[in-house]
């Protein structure tokens, strides 16, 4: 067994610190370089064994260096500087502005590179890619342009010293006051909605700008352009709050006047639908507007505001306008919004589903009953212990409306195998596993969905109420290993790649990928249970849209199996007339498309030469080709055929 050693350096020799050394095909083989770019594996490796080094870092290109593994001398991996658009963020007043989302926009809207400003509000774009050329937008990531920039410069790579700057703060006043004797509010809450700002942005409604004046004012700074607010006095017999709507000029002060009214009291009783009885502690709120909790993203605009002195908050398109808990027995009583305000109570509770109901209008509000749901909560354990190394995943999956919704994937405990979940259902939960596959362009593909299903658990049972333990039985889906030889037209190809085989036909993504070695030979681990096509790729640079993959082998993986490919793929260039159904040959120029019938969704797209001979370079001879008119009037009439064939007829 050898250590593998070596260093990451730029293309002058200077080295390369924190850059990140990873062992392709490899779980866990992965280390980071010192000040001096030195890098050491950190597990050993069988001498003679054909390895694929991946190194990357931040403002650089990644580069992959194949070696085979002997006590020699170090390897050195050279790094390209990547594509980088360069700058200062600041304020109206050139002061720097840190933490804020910067991304270069591409000409169809694709975020090309991102980048978030340090303490001296300078940035980096820089690419993935070696890509030096055309123009893109420097705009802000995540708020759709109408964030803080006052300007969205187009910049061509290679860009130094931009300058971009921010917007200058306006300010709003409020003034609240009781509409009994016009008396101040004493203390209340603000929470802001920037009309611009409605994307998925999430600023954290539970904290709101807190307000203790004794005449009744605030004023906020905040960023220019339509504003909404809600106003919720901390006295509860005043409550609810109230709405208003103003626009906020730049570098401007507006004011705003809010009077609130006691509203009639509105009763509520939250009981256990299957007991009856109160449930205590529950969490009443009174909301108006659309939740939108599933697209909160946090673009850093809070945390720049409080670096210019802004004091502001949003509520991603819901507000609250009162709150209360429920006693032992199960009531609250709160303040009713007004019947012109379109509002519905929400209650919470951390052992039942969410409700959401409307609110009832009338004077008095008729008294409320609310009836919540246990959800199931799940505890368990995956097991072997072998399969634990993998870094499973588990989901869950029920049914809600007669539609199946899938939870998020989350890493089962790789010391123990415990995992858990709370889920807002009371039927069958079904429970999916995932491992990663580990490829070239990332450290994994994963989570890859590898068994369906695995485990069950009933709505009503111990199990479903987190009482008794589920057991996840993966031993079934431990990996295997490929290892194997392969030649395209008797040269050594780029890659070779994993696709999943569902149904007898291949998904066109990648599961897993892997470089060839000098001498043809490639391995492959983790090899997930399976069924799988092995493709070979010749170039180097990935998949692109108009890749064909080269089958060259076909397999079915079962739990722990070590498989050996040799394979020897001859490829053709494609000579066959594209004929109608009537036998004719179509037009020269006329576009089509070329696919693999064992993968179709992936497609070449080409235009018929003369006589409507469609040429097509690197197909096996021995695939079955799709070809799919594209526009006229023929448009989506396809036929079917050998790809040695002399014509193939569309209809």
């Amino acid at each position: 067994m050898i250590e593998v050693r070596g260093f990451v350096v730029d293309r002058e020799g200077h080295p390369i610190e924190r850059a990140s050394v990873l062992a392709q095909m490899r779980a866990g083989t992965s280390c980071v370089t010192g000040v001096d770019g030195a890098f050491r594996l950190p597990s050993a490796i069988r001498s003679g064994t054909n390895l694929v080094l991946r190194a990357s870092c931040p403002r650089y290109l990644a580069a992959n260096v194949a070696i085979i593994v002997r006590a020699a001398s170090p390897t050195v991996i050279q790094l390209d500087r990547a594509p980088r658009i360069s700058g200062t963020l600041v304020d109206a007043r050139g002061e720097p502005i840190e933490g804020y989302r910067l991304a270069a926009i591409g000409d169809i809207g694709q975020p090309l590179a991102a980048a978030t400003t340090d303490a001296g509000g300078r940035f980096d774009l820089c690419r993935a890619d070696p890509n030096r050329e055309g123009y893109v937008v420097v705009s802000e990531l995540f708020t759709h342009g109408h964030g803080l920039l006052a300007e969205k410069p187009r910049v061509a790579w290679g860009t130094e010293d931009l300058v971009l700057r921010a917007q200058s703060p306006g300010e709003l006043e409020i003034r609240v006051t009781r509409s009994i004797d016009a008396t101040p509010v004493a203390a209340f809450a603000v929470c802001l909605l920037h009309h611009e700002h409605q994307g998925p942005q999430g600023w954290d409604a539970r904290r709101p700008v807190r307000v203790a004046a004794g005449d009744g004012v605030t004023r906020i700074r905040c960023i220019p352009g339509p504003v909404s607010a809600i106003v919720v006095p901390d006295d509860v017999d005043l409550q609810p709050g109230a709405m208003i709507a103003v626009v906020v000029p730049e570098n401007g002060a507006c004011v705003a006047s809010v009077t609130l009214s006691p509203a009639p009291l509105q009763r509520v009783r939250v009981i256990d639908r299957q007991t009856g009885l109160g449930v205590p502690l529950a969490d009443l709120h009174i909301v108006v507007g659309d939740s939108d909790d599933e697209r909160r993203i946090d673009a850093t605009l809070p945390r720049v505001a409080e670096a210019q002195g802004i004091r502001m908050l949003t509520w991603s398109r819901t507000g609250v306008l009162a709150r209360a808990k429920t006693d032992a027995n199960g009531v609250a009583v709160m303040r009713a919004a007004d019947p012109g305000v379109e509002a519905r109570v929400e209650c919470v509770h951390a052992d039942y589903r969410a409700v959401s109901l409307p609110l009832a209008s009338g004077t008095p509000p008729p008294d409320l009953e609310v009836a919540l749901d246990r959800g199931t909560l799940i505890r368990g354990v995956v097991g072997p212990p072998g399969i634990l190394c993998f870094r499973p995943y588990l989901r869950t999956c029920h049914e809600r409306s007669g539609k199946a919704v899938l939870g998020a994937w989350v890493p089962v405990d790789r010391e123990t195998g415990s995992f858990e979940f709370a889920i807002d259902s009371t039927g069958e939960v079904r429970l999916d596993l995932a491992l990663p596959s580990v490829g070239i362009g990332s450290a994994t593909f994963g989570p890859v969905l590898t068994a369906t299903g695995i485990a069950r658990v009933a709505g009503g049972t111990p199990a479903a109420r987190g009482e008794e333990s589920v057991v996840v039985d993966a031993g079934a889906n431990i990996p295997g290993t490929a290892t194997g030889t392969v030649f395209v037209d008797g040269a050594i190809p780029a890659q070779v790649r994993l696709h999943r085989v569902v149904d007898g036909v291949a998904n066109p993504g990648i599961a897993g990928e892997t470089l060839v070695g000098p001498d043809g030979t490639f391995l492959i681990e983790p090899l997930l249970v399976g069924d799988w096509l092995v493709s070979a790729a010749v170039k180097p640079d990935g998949v692109g849209p108009d890749y064909l993959p080269v089958f060259f082998a076909a397999c079915t993986v079962r739990a722990g199996d070590r498989l050996r490919f040799i394979g020897d793929v001859r490829t053709t260039t494609t000579a066959m007339i594209v004929c109608d159904a009537a036998g004719s040959p179509l037009a020269e120029g006329q576009a089509v498309t070329l696919a693999l019938k064992r993968c179709p969704q992936r497609r070449v797209a080409a235009k018929l030469g003369p006589g409507g001979v469609l040429s097509v370079p690197g197909v096996v001879s021995t695939e079955i080709v799709h070809v799919r008119v594209e526009g006229g009037r023929l448009a989506k009439q396809a036929g079917e055929e050998h790809a040695g064939a002399a014509r193939v007829v569309v209809r």
